[in-house]
């Protein structure tokens, strides 16, 4: 899988793109980073914390002994599902082992040693948002070897006044901290980025 696809799984992307002579002061807990030092982070992140559950994703919950209690379920909005006797667990932001050692705690309450198994049967698909001086503000939902100039076409383009020589990508690493990469849009367009 290439990083690109990796990261479109584990982290949110935000696309922003600067209207022209205004410049707002940006946040704190965004560090600007050079091209391999994205790369670098973005390689190192996907291996460390591996699939990261998400809104959509469809998962089954397998028990050994208390086959009952199997279920199939998708992932809110709100990053939680409902499951039999122990009632609603958030998922969103847990890798499928860690929300395997959640319910194993939770149903320990209710069962002696639980045996509890996480499949992931559908991926939901991953989304950037395209925000700033572009015609149409929205979640794209990301395919394989997607570009930025194309999520920029999927929300309808730039307006007349956006700076394509100044747009950020900026991948969320937590709650209270993300890293950006100012990229020229223009040189694409013309044929002479990379």
């Amino acid at each position: 899988m290439k990083v690109t696809a990796t990261l479109a799984i584990g982290c949110m992307f935000l696309l922003g793109l600067a209207g022209c002579g205004h410049r707002a002061p940006m946040d704190t807990s965004v560090q600007m980073m050079t091209e391999s030092e994205v790369h670098e982070f973005s390689a190192a992140r996907a291996a460390e914390k591996g699939y990261v559950l998400s809104t959509g994703d469809v998962f089954d919950v397998q028990f050994l002994f208390q086959r009952t209690l199997n279920t199939r379920v998708t992932v809110r909005p709100d990053g939680f599902v409902a499951l039999p006797v122990v009632g609603e667990v958030a998922c969103s932001g847990r890798t499928p082992a860690q929300l395997d050692s959640v319910l194993t705690e939770a149903y320990a309450t209710y069962y002696r040693d639980p045996e509890v198994t996480i499949n992931v049967l559908i991926f939901a698909p991953p989304s950037v948002y395209v925000l700033g001086e572009v015609r149409n503000q929205k979640a794209v939902k990301i395919t394989p070897g997607m570009s930025m100039l194309q999520a920029l076409a999927d929300a309808g383009g730039s307006t007349p006044g956006a700076n394509l020589g100044s747009a950020v990508l900026l991948r969320r690493v937590s709650d209270e901290q993300a890293y950006a990469q100012r990229v020229d849009l223009s040189k694409f367009l013309k044929g002479k980025g990379n």
